[in-house]
């Protein structure tokens, strides 16, 4: 019996952790609901809200034992987001349950409860508290996203492809692209067939999904693309590095008839609205980068002007296996 304690002793205590962090999700939604009288999904957000932090540290520091402070916030990001697509599924399990198969409430909360607890324990045991560190066969992982790749004809695609097949033998790469069809595997392509809204919101979602398991994130567009990386930092602090190969900003404006000033001008021109936001969006991208490769020299001060920093940009294409700042960058 002792033996069998022993051999499952992280589970248990992951039970024992989630068991409390459930109680107090409980026990505060049944004070929102009935004594308060709060809608019982309002309660339901709440109480999951509140029980995050007590589970987060409980799961932390004694089931997993991980005792690294310093990734603790950068983990508490992570943690949050699952948290979050957790928040969204509980809410969703409870409408299920409670609403459309008249279960009550506090039954309904266990049940749903106990299905999180089973996809979070995997989650958290081989992803955000992994002892074995970010390194898997001494290899950085590298997430490469971008939105075209082979077939997709053309220079910049073959390019990409190039850089994969340069990178392949020092770091452990993978790629998600817009595609004409959909596909998993090294190559996960996202198919263009979809609406707009319903494309960006499966690449965004697989772009996260992905990243969990990378150390670095290489961006080759500054904008659709670069957006979602952009936000992914804001939301886990996972650390990106962009191609820059043109001002998207002044494309766009251009493109569509609102300016027809040159690149340079362009900058330092104050512009209505819809052209400022499109300036504002693209520097947001580069200045949070925390590389930025330029094609050339031109695009170097460019992203200067914009705002990157001096010391963030490197002047080629191709980027040598030293290059990267390696273990520097996944302290």
């Amino acid at each position: 019996m002792v033996n069998l304690l022993l051999k499952y002793k992280q589970i248990i205590k992951y039970l024992i952790a989630g068991g409390t962090a459930t109680s107090v999700d409980l026990a505060l939604l049944y004070f929102f609901t009935d004594i308060l009288g709060i809608w019982y999904l309002i309660s339901a957000s709440l109480a999951f809200t509140m029980a995050f932090f007590v589970s987060f540290f409980l799961q932390k520091f004694w089931t997993f034992r991980d005792g690294d402070k310093e990734a603790m916030y950068k983990q508490m990001r992570i943690y949050l987001a699952v948290a979050l697509a957790n928040l969204t599924l509980n809410a969703a399990l409870m409408y299920i349950l409670v609403d459309g198969l008249k279960i009550w409430y506090m039954l309904a909360q266990f049940v749903v409860s106990g299905l999180i607890a089973c996809e979070s324990y995997f989650v958290y045991k081989f992803l955000i508290f992994n002892k074995k560190g970010k390194l898997i066969s001494g290899k950085i992982k590298i997430l490469i996203a971008t939105g075209i790749f082979p077939p997709d004809i053309g220079g910049p695609a073959t390019m990409i492809e190039a850089l994969v097949n340069s990178l392949s033998g020092d770091f452990k790469i993978q790629v998600i692209t817009y595609a004409d069809r959909s596909r998993p595997g090294k190559v996960y392509r996202i198919a263009r067939s979809k609406n707009k809204f319903f494309r960006y919101f499966n690449y965004f979602f697989r772009l996260w999904l992905l990243s969990l398991k990378a150390d670095i994130l290489y961006v080759t567009d500054t904008y659709s693309v670069g957006y979602f990386v952009y936000l992914l930092k804001k939301l886990t602090g996972k650390k990106y590095i962009i191609r820059f190969a043109g001002d998207s900003a002044w494309e766009m404006a251009a493109a569509a008839g609102w300016a027809d000033d040159y690149i340079t001008d362009f900058q330092n021109i104050k512009y209505d609205k819809r052209i400022e936001k499109l300036k504002e969006r693209r520097k947001k991208i580069l200045v949070n980068a925390d590389a930025v490769i330029a094609v050339s020299n031109f695009m170097a001060e460019m992203a200067k002007i914009i705002g990157a920093r001096e010391e963030k940009i490197a002047r080629f294409w191709f980027m040598p296996a030293d290059w990267f700042p390696g273990k520097a960058w996944l302290c």
